[in-house]
């Protein structure tokens, strides 16, 4: 059952919405003494972006620009091309101060707004108690929890992609609303902006939308969608240009952006493998979630045969599937898919309902427990390994050591 178009959500589901958010933003704040900070790594390079347009203003990204460009020790760090995220960062330490626990506060409270966009869509195309569970499980993944108290900007980043997929996803369900369109041009833009990798959801979109044509070609006419989705290229092109300070210091970032990856040692070494790396790296975070996940995959790809599944279902498998393929010829790390946990919780929720007979008495009750039990699994998962042992890349061998499926380092 669809809660879609529905009226406001219930005080109920707001509060426990809420409740998730505040329970895990305090579980988050309570383990911030004991962040492995890496002041010459990522997070170190957005904290000296971020100060240096705090202080002298958007005027200085040119700047960081010609000097990210002008030093190839920089190459394999982050690029100052993620203006996005460096402007509302400088915004925020010239708030709060300009630290590194700064910064995780900010990926703290996006945190928060993640788990409040997933509880404000999960109802419009899920039913309620559904869509509740997969929030629950979005706000304890162990992946999300270890990236929302690090002074990075994959936390931040994963807000706009999610707001991006849902907004999307809207502008399926009511074709003709004008708001949903420049919602999701405004949320797919800033993605790009916050971060280059945002654009590979575009593949996705256009897949999304030749699906759902196929079956409403007189809803939706190509050429509304063929805008909405050109906008935010022609919104965040001048704006690169801007920030790089024309046409040949953007292209040079680009091109080093592109080609550092080949020859980064550590990236070679750390990041190779097979596209199903990252399933492999998501089991290993979170084997419930992951499995109940690929059931419900499956069971979606059978039922597609017989009948025509939810849209949202349908869609967040295709997000999902794109971003694996694409993310094959890649460096892998399980950071750069977070929004890969967006279709995992609504899969997982969803496994959890099919596997729980409906002529049973209290059926919801014994999904609550499951979603529960899966919810404190993935927060010991996350204690362990970022808490106690200080996970700062969730690379592949950290997460098989922290299975003890490889022996730890230095035995």
């Amino acid at each position: 059952m669809s809660a879609e178009g529905s009226a406001r959500p219930p005080l109920l589901y707001t509060a426990g919405a809420l409740l998730l958010a505040a329970v895990a933003v305090g579980l988050l704040a309570s383990t911030l003494s004991n962040v492995p900070y890496e002041p010459k790594s990522d997070d170190g390079y957005y904290l000296a972006f971020a100060r240096t347009i705090a202080q002298e203003g958007p005027g200085a990204f040119p700047k960081l620009f010609a000097s990210w460009n002008g030093d190839s020790g920089n190459w394999i760090y982050p690029s100052p091309l993620r203006i996005g995220f460096v402007g509302v960062s400088a915004l925020w330490v010239k708030l709060f101060g300009a630290t590194l626990p700064a910064l995780s506060w900010l990926s703290i409270v996006s945190h928060a707004a993640w788990i409040l966009i997933t509880a404000c869509f999960a109802r419009r195309h899920l039913e309620q108690r559904r869509a509740l569970l997969a929030t629950a499980l979005a706000s304890f993944a162990p992946l999300l929890l270890g990236t929302a108290r690090q002074a990075l900007q994959d936390s931040f980043l994963l807000v706009w992609m999610a707001l991006a997929c849902w907004t999307f996803l809207e502008t399926l369900a009511q074709p003709r609303s004008r708001a949903w369109r420049i919602a999701f041009v405004a949320s797919f833009a800033f993605a790009i902006l916050t971060k280059e990798l945002a654009l590979l959801l575009l593949p996705a979109f256009v897949l999304g939308w030749f699906v759902e044509r196929r079956a409403r070609a007189g809803e939706l006419p190509a050429a509304p969608f063929v805008w909405q989705l050109a906008m935010p290229g022609l919104i965040t092109a001048p704006l690169f240009l801007l920030a790089a300070g024309g046409f040949g210091p953007l292209l040079q970032t680009v091109r080093t952006v592109l080609g550092s990856p080949s020859t980064n040692t550590y990236a070679i070494r750390f990041g190779s493998g097979p596209w199903y790396r990252y399933l492999i790296d998501y089991i290993c975070l979170s084997p419930g979630v992951t499995l109940l996940a690929l059931g419900f995959a499956g069971a979606l790809l059978v039922r597609t045969l017989r009948e025509r599944p939810a849209r949202a279902e349908v869609q967040l498998g295709i997000v999902a599937a794109v971003l694996l393929f694409e993310m094959g010829f890649f460096t892998k790390n399980a950071r750069y898919l977070l929004i890969l946990e967006l279709p995992l919780c609504v899969f997982a929720s969803g496994m959890l309902c099919e596997l729980v007979p409906a002529k049973w008495n209290s059926r919801w009750i014994w999904i609550a427990a499951a979603g529960a039990l899966l919810c404190i699994l993935d927060w010991r998962t996350f204690d362990y390994g970022w808490v106690q042992h200080g996970i700062y890349d969730p690379l592949s061998g950290a997460l098989l050591q922290m299975r003890a499926i490889l022996p730890a380092s230095g035995r």
